[in-house]
């Protein structure tokens, strides 16, 4: 039997693998190392495509110092990579996190290490290990579970499920019972302690009346379109497709209908013993779920998540997302007839038609009955290209193709950002694009215009303008997978967006934003202005939700992923208002003034800015040009410590290794580890061998 090939990762941001003794304990387990790496080699920073083309038989992550717990919330680093799902092993399921404990010090704990990959990696049976060390042992090793079984099959077949958001969750441990998995990440309800909010309330829904009607399953990656029958005057919610907490995709469709009093006398779940009380009577939202028909012959609906969908008069269109199996990006087109509920392919006339994509924006300009379609991701790259739909022709017609001489006005290839239609009385609506991942910068806070002509006959003069906000006030960060929403009519109308995601400012949960800000957008003759609302709570904190707004100055917003896994809002939605549409600072937000934005009030943000390590860019110029002509050694290592310490960040990058390092903000909150970290303040009290002298930021070792 082969040898199988093993690539360990000991860095996820950047990649790292291990070296030293690493290729030995590899070798020992009856392994190789996927790289050719030898015994003494040094660790190193390597590239996603010196990994493909390594194409491993297994992948084990292990970070340095990390415990299963902590990979497991940082898992996101490298499964937001294509070429990560593109891996045999992956697709496979051989990926295995591992405790760093076991592989980071020479001693008898590297026997284990070794024990534990001979046993994973070699394929030998769980029953020689004793109960003893399966106890020991049972939260050091997780495996990857990527196979789910077919439900519609009898022959209980295997599928291939990845998935993106709820990836933490497939993961099992390895030595003990997986019945008793302790590690399994479950839905989180939201507790009565967390709904301490300002400006937003949990609003209660209930059930359908329907006997034996339910609430929809959790969900993130989903759609939630405003819609108004023809035989109701009422607008309602549409809630389309999604990715499932178990990492389905979904085709059903429910109704959010709104209480007999409207949303503004909604009861709420905010106060005190209101899990305990009744609703008094018309004050509650329902849910229905809807049994839609099909055309006969049609394969309609197509399970979806992270697709886009938007209302046109009586319809409802869909396009792109990803399929069943999370690795297809989709370019099916589809209709639902919001008062028949019937679905049907959207045939359209020409050869022409949008590649498939996952996270596309969709808009409609209801004057001229056009889609406007844009950006996205396709698997490999993030997209730019600008398409509409003419409804009247049903024909697509592709405008990046006709404005190749306006590339230096063009808004960069970018996927999970926001887009809304802001409707003008003049002879143009403009589309608002805010946001998303841009290819090769990542997340951004970028604001493009895009003037759309009304009329059908106008089909090229279509022009990208990027707002740029003057002057001293604040502005959103940037941030992904967030949700926007128009609310008010003409001049009046404004922008709001609520929640997102920023990897950069930490990991799991410490990478959402919860916050929610509004764009003024006024008319032509005034700029665009930026209001931070003064929300708070559990609501904000998610991304990946879709919202919708249901009068001139209400949103309401349903599901998502919180950073760990997807967010249960129990028998509730949503609901946020805007306040009076006046020109003086809103109802319910922060006053800018000229003293500038305000200073974070909570000691969370503080903590989250702490999770941003330091890296040598951050440094000044000057202090990086002394540092290098410093004589002395690890004098830039310890420069970027300083400005570590400095501004109370709890890790840096070592410039040498890749390698994230502990600073003494971080280490002097916790005992001795006895590992030896580089800045103990301790004086490595708990390290044989090592002296007692404690290293704080006076020590003259560290000057110059």
């Amino acid at each position: 039997m082969p040898r199988p090939r093993v690539l360990s990762l000991e860095g996820l941001s950047p990649l790292c693998t291990g070296g030293n003794w690493l290729p030995d304990m590899k070798w020992a387990a009856g392994c190789v190392d996927a790289l050719g790496d030898v015994g003494g080699c040094s660790s190193r920073i390597i590239s996603w495509e010196e990994i493909a083309n390594a194409d491993p038989d297994i992948l084990m992550i292990s970070p340095c110092s990390a415990s299963t717990t902590r990979t497991l919330n940082e898992i996101h680093l490298v499964a937001s990579n294509a070429i990560f799902w593109s891996l045999k092993c992956v697709q496979r399921g051989k990926i295995y996190i591992m405790d760093h404990s076991r592989f980071s010090r020479c001693g008898p704990r590297m026997v284990e290490g070794i024990e534990m990959m001979a046993i994973l990696f070699r394929g030998i049976s769980l029953s020689s290990i004793s109960v003893a060390h399966r106890a020991k042992w049972a939260k050091d090793a997780l495996k990857y579970q990527c196979y789910t079984t077919n439900d519609g099959d009898d022959t209980n077949a295997k599928l291939v499920s990845h998935c993106t958001t709820e990836l933490a969750a497939r993961f099992a441990p390895c030595f003990e019972d997986l019945a008793t998995n302790s590690l399994a990440i479950t839905p989180r309800r939201i507790s009565m302690k967390e709904k301490k909010v300002i400006g937003l309330s949990l609003c209660q829904v209930t059930r359908c009346t329907i006997p034996g009607s339910s609430l929809p399953p959790n969900r993130s990656a989903h759609c939630l379109v405003p819609i108004k029958r023809t035989e109701n005057k009422n607008m309602t919610l549409l809630l389309l497709a999604g990715e499932s907490s178990l990492a389905k995709r979904l085709t059903d469709v429910w109704e959010l209908h709104a209480p007999s009093n409207g949303w503004s006398d909604a009861s709420s779940l905010d106060g005190k013993g209101a899990r305990h009380s009744s609703p008094k009577l018309g004050t509650s939202g329902t849910w229905e779920y809807l049994v839609c028909g099909k055309v006969a012959g049609e394969n309609v609906p197509t399970p979806r998540s992270n697709h886009a969908s938007v209302a046109c008069g009586e319809y409802i269109l869909t396009f792109g997302g990803w399929g069943a199996d999370n690795v297809t990006p989709l370019s099916h087109c589809e209709l639902l007839h919001a008062d028949t509920l019937c679905w049907t392919h959207c045939s359209t006339r020409g050869f022409l038609v949008p590649s498939p994509r996952g996270n596309p924006t969709l808009v409609f300009q209801q004057e001229s009955n056009r889609v406007v379609l844009f950006g996205g991701w396709n698997g490999d790259r993030a997209l730019k290209d600008l398409w509409f739909l003419d409804m009247n022709v049903w024909q697509w017609h592709n405008i990046t193709s006709k404005r190749k001489e306006a590339k230096e006005n063009w808004p960069q290839s970018r996927t999970d950002h926001s887009a809304v239609m802001w409707e003008m009385d003049n002879d143009r609506d403009i589309m608002l694009v805010f946001g998303g991942n841009i290819e090769g910068v990542g997340p951004c806070s970028e604001l493009w215009a895009l003037e759309v002509p009304k009329g059908s006959e106008n089909r090229t003069t279509f022009n990208w303008n990027q707002l740029l906000i003057c002057g001293s006030r604040p502005t959103p960060p940037a941030r992904t997978s967030h949700s926007a929403a128009i609310v008010g009519k003409g001049n009046s109308q404004k922008m709001v967006i609520v929640g997102g995601t920023d990897s950069s400012r930490g990991a799991s949960r410490g990478s959402m934003l919860c916050d929610a800000w509004i764009l003024e957008l006024n008319d032509a003759q005034h700029d665009p202005i930026w209001i931070k609302l003064n929300w708070s709570g559990s609501g904000l904190s998610r991304c990946r939700h879709a919202m919708a707004a249901i009068d001139a100055s209400t949103v309401i917003w349903w599901g998502g992923y919180d950073g760990d896994t997807t967010v249960n809002d129990n028998v509730g939605v949503w609901r946020g208002c805007i306040g009076s549409m006046c020109t003086e600072p809103l109802l319910g937000t922060k006053a800018v003034t000229d003293e500038g934005p305000a200073k974070p009030t909570t000691g969370l943000r503080e903590r989250w800015e702490a999770e941003i390590p330091v890296r040598v860019e951050d440094l000044p110029a000057d202090t990086l040009a002394k540092a290098k002509r410093s004589r002395l050694p690890g004098a830039v290592f310890k420069a970027i410590h300083r400005h570590a310490v400095a501004n109370k960040r709890d890790t840096y990058i070592d410039p040498a290794s890749g390698y994230s390092v502990f600073s003494q903000v971080y280490l002097k909150r916790r005992p001795c580890c006895g590992n030896g970290c580089r800045h103990c303040p301790h004086g490595y009290i708990n390290v044989p061998g090592k002296s007692n002298t404690a290293c704080d930021d006076d020590d003259d070792s560290l000057e110059w």
